[in-house]
């Protein structure tokens, strides 16, 4: 038999969830042309997989990679943790359509260096294309990117012809590929439309078979209120429905996690499709602006910033956010442009400035408009009861990254951005006991596989894609920390992408052999 690459003396884990079996595996250009027992022949290459576990490769189903992956195409924080595909777009925001109006244009394409010389995401995903990708990518089209492409940062209602404009741009999109609508309620411009708004796009979503991803209303207090939102949008728009980086936030909400899993439980028996996506953290990463009322951000970020120089507006701003009464304890300032506070927690911040940490937050703001921070509210019981259920699967919710100081100047990121497969498989499955290897494969690579409807991807199986991660067992683990971030995991030896070795023996081999993934209508 004629073929290129073996993976041989490997454990399979084949993604399905069934227990690991020996075989060697035979590949030809980018397909697997047969598992057999003993491979014979002489191909170009041979891995030898003895002592490994050789699964599919991970597919990150919530990522935001849209604008770093072409700033960074080699994508070495996420080919090293084995992520072979990347879908992005999430939490309202994606990388198309764009216009004179799009707010994104204040802030995350200048960060990066990059100018938006696309309109849509043909062209978008030919500007990648062109000069190659390290992994698959995917995207689903933001709704707070399309609601800005026809309306800017506007508070207002949309108007019934700017509706079908943006009704227009989601049918778009799905035309082009994206393989639905994410939403991200609590982030302008999109938080400013009105539920019959969202509700027509995720119609326009829907009618052409995409499901419907969000960042839910509220993942604190009104946690099963938001979750039943999103339901209910799916049940409108006859889409399935994927609740993002399901989480209990603040420790007044710890162990609503058993609730929240009730509720998709319920719908799923009343034959709704409802999953999620999770990481293992116990800290979100957000922009600092989220800490700020949503109405004050209705003029676009850059206007804000400029008004907080006035020192009534300022102080009326303090007043709101002391009302607002949101706690900002194990807060950690990330991304702040300031060395010398990267990393540390906002109340002593505030301390050593003799303020209260509500002028704290509006001063940051002001100096930088993009700072981040890093809050430690969730707990490891609510993580572990996520990580069970069997409609939860895992998504970095982090950016393709290669550390480079002309980005980072001495800033930090999440941890997960680095380390969110490698802990799974090491803190939750080796170490931990709350996932069996089989279970935790079939999260991070079948499970998504089937949520986006690719049918030749997500599964160590003849005929399939050469999409392959393989790892030891025994000693893979994330090494990336809050205090120092960019840290490459380890026991992940060899990732292969479309049958292109990208990884191999633990080192890069500059092959950048991604492709752009379409969803077929």
């Amino acid at each position: 038999m004629d073929y290129d690459l073996c993976i041989s003396n490997g454990t399979i884990v084949d993604g399905t969830g069934r227990t690991g079996f020996m075989a060697d595996i035979l590949i030809k250009d980018d397909k697997i042309i047969d598992l057999v027992p003993c491979a014979t022949g002489n191909p170009a290459e041979i891995i030898d997989a003895g002592g490994l576990i050789v699964c599919p490769g991970f597919i990150d189903i919530h990522a935001h990679s849209e604008f770093s992956l072409l700033a960074m195409r080699d994508a070495q924080s996420k080919i090293r943790q084995g992520v072979t595909t990347e879908i992005v777009g999430n939490c309202g925001f994606s990388a198309a359509p764009v216009s004179q109006k799009n707010p994104l244009k204040e802030s995350i394409l200048p960060y990066y260096e990059v100018s938006s010389d696309w309109a849509d995401f043909n062209e978008y995903f030919e500007k990648l294309e062109s000069t190659g990708i390290v992994v698959n990518i995917g995207s689903l089209v933001g709704q707070s990117t399309v609601r800005g492409a026809v309306l800017g940062s506007s508070e207002r209602e949309a108007t019934p012809s700017e509706l079908e404009l943006m009704k227009r741009e989601v049918a778009k999109a799905l035309d082009a590929g994206a393989y639905g609508l994410s939403i991200g309620f609590p982030y302008a411009p999109g938080c400013f439309a009105g539920i019959e708004e969202i509700q027509e796009l995720a119609l326009a979503a829907g009618c052409r078979g995409g499901f419907i991803s969000a960042h839910i209303r509220n993942q604190s207090t009104d946690l099963v209120p938001s979750i039943l939102e999103l339901i209910d949008i799916g049940e409108y728009a006859n889409a399935a429905v994927q609740v993002s980086h399901l989480k209990a936030v603040g420790k007044e909400n710890w162990g609503r996690s058993g609730q929240a899993l009730e509720v998709i439980d319920h719908a799923i028996a009343r034959g709704i499709d409802v999953t999620a996506d999770t990481y293992p953290y116990t800290a979100h990463f957000s922009p600092l602006t989220s800490y700020v009322p949503r109405t004050l951000l209705a003029d676009g970020k850059t206007t804000f910033q400029r008004r907080l120089e006035d020192a009534d507006y300022k102080s009326a701003t303090h007043d709101e956010l002391v009302a607002a009464g949101r706690g900002i304890e194990n807060t950690l300032v990330c991304r702040s442009g300031n060395v010398s506070i990267e990393g540390q927690d906002i109340c002593e911040i505030a301390a050593r400035r003799a303020q209260d940490v509500y002028q704290t937050v509006l001063d940051l703001l002001e100096e930088n408009i993009d700072t981040w921070a890093i809050g430690f509210e969730m707990c490891e019981q609510d993580i572990k009861n996520i990580l069970k259920s069997k409609h939860v699967m895992i998504g970095s919710d982090g950016e393709s990254l290669n550390y480079d100081e002309r980005y980072f100047k001495g800033e930090k990121v999440h941890p997960r951005y680095y380390g969110t497969f490698p802990r799974i498989l090491g803190k939750y499955v080796r170490e931990e006991h709350v996932l069996g290897i089989a279970e935790a494969v079939n999260k991070m690579t079948l499970k998504p596989a089937q949520r986006l409807g690719l049918t030749d991807r997500g599964m160590v199986a003849k005929g399939m894609v050469a999409d392959i991660a393989i790892f030891d067992s025994m000693n893979i683990s994330d090494q990336a920390t809050y205090e120092s971030p960019f840290q490459f995991p380890v026991g992940i030896p060899h990732v292969i992408v479309n049958g292109v070795p990208v990884i191999k023996e633990g080192r890069f081999t500059g092959r950048r052999a991604g492709k752009i993934l379409r969803k077929r209508n």
